[in-house]
């Protein structure tokens, strides 16, 4: 059966989508909802309920200024036979005869003819609702002041406002549907006579005449005249950071204060400081022109001395930053291998910033005497080895890549991270920046990791090790077929067994090699002790140096020299990758051959025609990535053999059944061979043997 056209467009967005996985190319998309509104009505509420006819109901309002018709359908149905005409002179028996809305009414009793089973509400007669007017109110009144308030008593200056009064204003009547007016409801009137030294005018205002004493007493506003020179006092405050001046004014024809007087009261307190020009001269107006009194104003203040800045510490690595010491797995089952107990830094992170305490500034009293400023709070914190002080001391770094730690208000950092005893679940997994050194065993299961070397004083059991530079074990590995051992440089161990050993540079075992695999890009050697290597397969980029390779038991063993492992490892996976693209690229060129055939152009719809652009634009872009991988594999090629003479020689015996690789050449021993050279001829490029015996 032949396929639709929309189940090739889906093959088709399907292998987009593949493609896109294999090319790292993501789409997003974003949805807006959008919110609903919901809207409700009121209707209004009558008081007073009037029956008419049946079914026929007057609701009238309390102020009866407004009347609503609401007529409901009758149990069982029958036909309205009154009119409007009707209804209105029923309405109007009713004593309410103002307002009447015939039209309304009409309405609703032609509607109700129409459906007698619907409910009708009309407004049948509307009046006019009285406004209220309004009172008369104290618009101001000097009792109220603040200085009046505090003092008890009311004293004002010559022609003071004491007392504004707005008048009262009537309401407006309205009518009721019964035709009678509805008065409005009364408003209050104060009622307030001018008396002694007081002056009123046409607006409601009321003026005092002297200065004086202002007294309100059954609704007479009078004025007594008082004479009164004006006082002043100045208190310093017990710290002698303050001087507080008090004023009292002047009543009548009383004499003012002045600045000398307060100036000569500042002497006689030993003020010398601080003294507030501005204050005296807002103070003095206060109670001379607006004859009000001054309350305890700061005529002079001292300047506190000030704390000096406290120490402070800005960490951007804090050594006490602590994880959870175990992983929880997705199961909810704890892995004790990882504990997370380890805090590396490196060489030339940000540590801290740290400000030092700084002394403050001195101060000085209002007497003159000068203040002591006072030092800010220190940080007791040292900087121990490896922390590079900078900037006058303030940004610490780390100088060189280790263990990060706070000791006894020290920071350090340790290059070499020790422990003293196995690898087991009290330590968990290393994952370390700088060296390691273990004085114990790696026991099976757990993992080492470090950007240094890796030092062994133990040995090495099913485990994970990896280093960016060096590995040595002391007493050998035991890979049970399952450990990983990888290097940055070299690897030196007394003799490895059933391991997995990749190196950057040498692999060097003390006493023998036994069933593993071993890579290293330069050389392999297992000169002391046994000095065998036997079984497995061992890989070296440049020589193979041994006592003995293989055994009288026939084992199996391939050694291979010549070829860097790891530019072989990328070529292979290039290959791969590159069959992956290919296989995709000529699988998308069929479907679009497919639909450009068979579909007329023309018939598509926008999503198609966008699919198959997108579809030509993937396209060219496996082209691209297929072109530049096939550059890299070759580039690769011409890297695979660097050594110029790759050799495997042994000092004593190279047993049967020893498989020998050298570039493209392949070479099986069959029989014992004494004190072997294995290489190539630099003419012919054949593996040639050669015996020192």
């Amino acid at each position: 059966m032949a396929s639709s056209p929309n189940d090739n467009f889906d093959r088709l967005e399907d292998l987009l989508n593949n493609i896109d996985d294999e090319l790292n190319i993501t789409d997003s998309y974003q949805m807006d909802d959008e919110p609903l509104t919901d809207s409700k009505s009121a209707i209004p509420q009558t008081n007073k309920a009037i029956p008419l006819f049946k079914g026929m109901i007057l609701y009238v309002n309390e102020l009866e200024t407004k009347a609503v018709l609401k007529i409901q359908p009758s149990s069982p149905e029958q036909s309205i036979s009154y009119k409007a005409i009707e209804v209105v002179d029923e309405i109007k028996k009713k004593g309410f005869i103002y307002g009447l809305i015939e039209k309304n009414i009409q309405k609703a009793i032609q509607l109700i003819k129409e459906n007698p089973r619907a409910e009708v509400e009309v407004v049948a007669a509307l009046g006019r609702d009285p406004i209220q007017g309004q009172s008369s109110k104290i618009n101001y009144w000097i009792g109220d002041e603040d200085y009046c308030k505090k003092l008890g008593v009311i004293q004002c200056r010559n022609n003071d406002l004491l007392m504004r009064i707005i008048p009262a204003k009537s309401g407006i009547p309205g009518m009721r549907i019964t035709g009678e007016e509805s008065i409005p409801p009364p408003v209050r009137i104060f009622d307030v006579k001018a008396g002694q030294n007081v002056l009123k005018t046409p607006q409601g205002e009321f003026y005092s005449k002297c200065a004086g004493t202002v007294v309100l007493k059954d609704e007479e506003l009078s004025v007594f005249e008082l004479n009164r020179d004006a006082s002043a006092s100045v208190v310093v405050a017990e710290d002698k950071m303050n001087v507080f001046l008090s004023l009292e004014p002047p009543l009548g024809k009383g004499k003012t204060v002045t600045r000398a007087l307060i100036l000569a009261l500042l002497r006689e307190k030993e003020v010398l400081w601080g003294i507030q020009q501005e204050v005296m001269n807002i103070a003095l107006q206060q109670a001379n022109e607006k004859r009000q009194p001054v309350q305890n104003v700061v005529i002079a203040k001292g300047k506190p001395p000030s704390k000096g800045r406290d120490a402070s510490i800005t960490w951007y690595i804090h050594p006490n930053h602590q994880k959870d010491r175990f992983v929880i797995n997705e199961d909810g089952s704890i892995d004790f291998y990882n504990q997370n107990n380890i805090l590396t830094v490196t060489e030339g992170d940000h540590l801290l910033t740290l400000l030092p305490a700084t002394q403050g500034s001195t101060g000085k009293n209002v007497l003159g005497e000068t203040l002591p400023g006072k030092p800010g709070t220190s940080i007791r914190l040292q900087a121990g080895p490896n922390i590079e002080q900078r900037d006058d001391n303030t940004n610490w770094y780390a100088a060189c890549t280790g263990l990060y730690r706070l000791h006894h208000n020290i920071i350090e950092i340790q290059p070499l991270y020790y422990i003293n005893g196995d690898v087991d679940f009290s330590v968990g997994n290393i994952d370390f920046e700088g060296d390691v050194m273990i004085a114990g065993n790696v026991l099976d299961g757990f993992e080492v990791r470090a950007k240094g070397a890796i030092c062994v004083k133990g040995t090495v059991e099913a485990a994970i090790l990896e280093a960016g530079k060096c590995i040595e074990v002391t007493n050998g590995i035991f890979g049970k077929g399952k450990g990983r051992i990888i290097s940055g440089q070299n690897v030196v161990s007394c003799f490895l067994q059933n391991a997995n050993v990749r190196a950057g540079q040498d692999v060097i075992a003390g006493n023998q090699i036994l069933n593993s695999q071993v890579y290293a890009r330069r050389n392999v050697e297992v000169r002391k002790g046994k000095g065998c290597l036997l079984g497995g397969i061992t890989v070296a980029g440049s020589n193979i140096f041994a006592r003995t390779i293989g055994s009288d038991y026939g084992s199996k063993t391939v050694i291979e020299v010549g070829s860097d492992f790891m530019t072989l490892e990328r070529m292979i996976y290039i290959n791969q990758k590159e069959k992956s693209l290919k296989t995709k690229a000529e699988l998308l060129s069929n479907i679009i051959i497919q639909e450009t055939s068979d579909v007329d152009p023309r018939l598509l719809d926008d999503d198609k025609i966008q699919l198959l652009e997108n579809a030509r634009n993937r396209q060219r872009a496996l082209d691209k990535a297929c072109q530049n991988l096939k550059s890299e594999y070759q580039a690769l090629a011409s890297q695979l053999h660097t050594a110029k003479n790759p050799q495997i020689i042994t000092t004593e015996m190279i047993m049967p059944d020893v498989l020998v690789r050298i570039h493209e050449e392949r070479y099986k021993f069959r029989n014992p061979t004494r004190q072997a050279t294995v290489g190539l001829d630099p003419d012919t490029g054949k593996i040639i043997i050669s015996s020192r015996k």
